[in-house]
């Protein structure tokens, strides 16, 4: 793997100017984090405890998921793009075709360390369910799949997912980048993202998102403007 630090919005934008259109980028809020599926990052299980837990976790979302659904998934490999997409571990890692919405996640929460953006050509890409790979559970080798749409957030955030046989260790490919972030570029970057609309609305769509961003940059602007006036007069 190759690491290389930026200091600027700029710079991380000139350094991946020639990556090629089907070059995947995941975000990770602190340098420190591997690529590694959030199933696998319990050092405490073993790998057969691992795979025991999945089959569990796919069983029962199966189970108490289908009264919120409109179209109910044809696959476990629908199931688990589901599974993934609403925040139960599985041995899927989630990209983007899209280094600024990579950006975005890599500079969402932690601004007290420097964080990364990762990038990677797979060999082999698959589009919709896999063919010729029969379940998700048996598979040999590392596997870039851009799933059908099943929610506009995951259209919205250009999503790719990547599988991987053994979700307990970092993934390893060849030609795998990683682009450190100094985190004092970090509140820059955002205010460049924001001028992208790379934010909450355009990644998340949705009522509760809208009104919750509308709410920061007016009414909580506001408040923030206005308190050092308040203190002053104090």
């Amino acid at each position: 793997m190759c690491d290389e630090k930026v200091e600027s919005f700029e710079e991380l934008l000139e350094a991946i100017t020639m990556d090629s259109e089907d070059v995947l980028y995941r975000g990770v809020t602190d340098v420190s984090h591997q690529l590694i599926p959030k199933i696998g990052r319990r050092n405490v299980l073993t790998p057969d405890d691992i795979q025991n837990c999945e089959h569990r976790l796919l069983s029962e979302f199966k189970r108490r998921a289908r009264a919120f659904l409109s179209r109910e998934p044809t696959s476990d490999w629908e199931w688990l793009f589901l599974c993934q997409h609403h925040g139960v571990p599985t041995r899927l890692l989630d990209w983007t075709l899209n280094p600024l919405v990579a950006l975005y996640f890599a500079t969402l929460t932690d601004w007290e360390t420097d964080c990364a953006i990762y990038s990677c050509m797979p060999m082999k890409i698959m589009v919709g369910i896999p063919t010729g790979c029969g379940s998700p559970f048996d598979i040999e080798e590392v596997v870039a799949v851009y799933p059908e749409h099943i929610h506009s957030r995951i259209a919205n955030q250009s999503g790719v997912f990547t599988i991987q046989p053994k979700p307990w260790q970092a993934l390893n490919l060849y030609g795998i980048q990683k682009w450190v972030i100094d985190k004092k570029a970090i509140p820059h970057i955002r205010t460049w993202l924001r001028r992208f609309r790379v934010d909450r609305v355009s990644l998340f769509p949705g009522l509760d998102t809208l009104a919750s961003q509308i709410t920061d940059d007016i009414f909580e602007d506001a408040i923030f403007t206005a308190e050092p006036s308040v203190n002053e007069r104090i």
